[in-house]
């Protein structure tokens, strides 16, 4: 569905998972509760939070993405832990690239790491536009903007006033 603020920026779509993923995705899922979110780019931590994500299957994938976007030379890269808030992933990862054709480039890096280490993407939304691609690495879900269409949608102010809500 296309959203007015989504069309005024120039983005044809908003790039989320289909529907029958997306439940699909949810019903696979074991949570546990309790725990806060936080939000850490490389250097500094947004929010507190108390715990991490279960399991080391989201680590090793957020290691993975971390490890793709920094080769890509992805811009301001941050991590939200999510468990506890959603169950949609453990982990969600923002990153920028420089323009359309870097966003895409970075993108395309991202994908063939994880399915160089067996962890092959469940849903990639937005390459077309190369703008917002959302890619749903199973427990980590990544965006990856220009930097207009991130300063827009700004998810990490988002997420850090669920957390300070939450404190």
């Amino acid at each position: 569905a296309r959203a007015r603020g989504v069309r005024a920026a120039g983005v044809d779509a908003a790039p989320w998972p289909a529907a029958s993923g997306l439940g699909q995705h949810l019903a696979r899922r074991r949570r546990r509760g309790g725990s806060r979110g936080t939000i850490t780019t490389t250097d500094r931590s947004v929010a507190a939070g108390g715990g991490g994500p279960e399991g080391a299957g989201a680590t090793a994938i957020h290691r993975a993405v971390l490890q793709a976007l920094a080769d890509a030379k992805a811009e301001d890269v941050v991590s939200i832990d999510l468990a506890g808030k959603t169950d949609i992933a453990d982990l969600m990862v923002v990153a920028s690239g420089r323009s359309g054709r870097h966003v895409d480039a970075a993108a395309e890096r991202l994908l063939a790491r994880l399915k160089e280490d067996g962890t092959p993407a469940l849903s990639v939304e937005g390459r077309e536009n190369r703008d917002w691609v959302l890619i749903d690495a199973q427990d980590v879900i990544v965006h990856i903007f220009r930097p207009e269409i991130r300063a827009l949608y700004n998810l990490e102010k988002m997420w850090a006033v669920a957390a300070r809500g939450e404190a």
